[in-house]
């Protein structure tokens, strides 16, 4: 049977026919994609073996391309889990089945290889930057692990992903080049790597008479790890503003890259117009307030984060402030909610 997500997902785009070798029911499990280069650090190793046992504990099993680097870390740490995996392969689908490892796997219905290419064709360029796709299509969220920046496979099916919005697209917060750019064109932290930060934080102020959650938590699954570290939370504060006016005012701000300083085309115009009138710079705007980029993030808020309010509303936590044009408006709202 023909992969449904897939079809659902990428409609026409679907290739006609996928040779494979395994148990096919595999494609009705749910996934996490795992991406990234073909040439990985030891640290690259390590960061996708512990989000892989993450996404394991929690059910799920790995889709990825089969390649060298982080498909073969990712994909082989999830059956070392004793998850499953699908892999989407460009070629070489008979030499893939000489190993015995892929063999037996096969076997034991844990592992799912599909491939677009004749099962004895070799590497082919155009098969393998289309099968990323596939990988996001198939999972409910995929992972970057590292990508070169404005070139490779990698870094075209992330910037296909966000534009399309097959899936949620989480990338490593790492210092390489490619994963900051496509951070800062609306890929998102894993919860991965967020939780372990929120847990660090809280184990060295122990002790404080409360504290404020921003931004954190932004996912159900994150929402039940605060509950799992046992972080008792009093307030959910909604701050809601309509779709079209976040894009607006979002698409409106601009910054100075010098010093710093935040202005807004409407509701706070620098008095130098275009420059800072604080040190006469030129404004800039983030490449994330963007309308497209903008956008992209209200559909992924949409579908990960509106849930909390439901998840909150439960405990009889969540508050609701309307967003103000005026800041000062906004504030006085909040403390009333808050009852400050």
């Amino acid at each position: 049977e023909y992969p449904r997500k897939l079809k659902k997902k990428l409609g026409n785009a679907c290739p006609p026919i996928f040779y494979y070798a395994g148990d096919l029911s595999l494609l009705d499990r749910n996934y996490i994609g795992y991406v990234g280069a073909r040439t990985v650090s030891a640290e690259d190793v390590e960061f996708t073996k512990n989000a892989v046992r993450k996404t394991t504990s929690l059910g799920y099993g790995v889709v990825s391309g089969g390649a060298k680097g982080i498909d073969t870390v990712s994909g082989t740490e999830a059956l070392l889990s004793g998850s499953f995996a699908v892999e989407y392969l460009s070629d070489s689908l008979m030499k893939k089945l000489k190993n015995s490892d892929t063999v037996r796997n096969v076997q034991n219905g844990n592992l799912l290889l599909l491939s677009v290419s004749k099962p004895d064709a070799g590497f082919n360029v155009g098969f393998a930057m289309m099968r990323n796709r596939y990988i996001y299509a198939q999972s409910e969220a995929t992972v970057i692990v590292r990508s070169d920046l404005n070139k490779g496979g990698t870094w075209t099916g992330a910037t296909e992903n966000l534009k399309n919005n097959w899936c949620p697209t989480l990338c490593w917060e790492h210092s390489y080049p490619g994963n900051k750019a496509l951070i800062e064109k609306g890929c998102l932290v894993p919860d991965e790597v967020v939780e372990g930060m929120i847990e660090n934080e809280f184990n060295s102020v122990k002790g404080v008479a409360g504290f404020l959650l921003d931004g954190f938590p932004r996912t159900l699954p994150q929402a039940e790890a605060l509950d799992r570290m046992g972080i008792r939370i009093d307030v959910v504060l909604e701050l809601f503003v309509p779709d079209d006016e976040i894009v607006t005012r979002m698409s409106g701000r601009r910054v100075c890259p010098v010093c710093g300083a935040t202005y807004h085309t409407k509701f706070n115009p620098s008095t130098a117009g275009d420059a800072c009138d604080k040190c006469g710079e030129t404004l800039s705007i983030r490449k994330d307030d963007a309308p497209e980029v903008v956008k992209s993030r209200l559909v992924v808020y949409h579908d990960e984060t509106e849930p909390l309010k439901e998840y909150y509303s439960k405990r009889g936590l969540v508050k609701t402030v309307v967003g103000q044009e005026k800041l000062e408006d906004t504030t006085r709202l909040t403390l009333e909610a808050l009852g400050i």
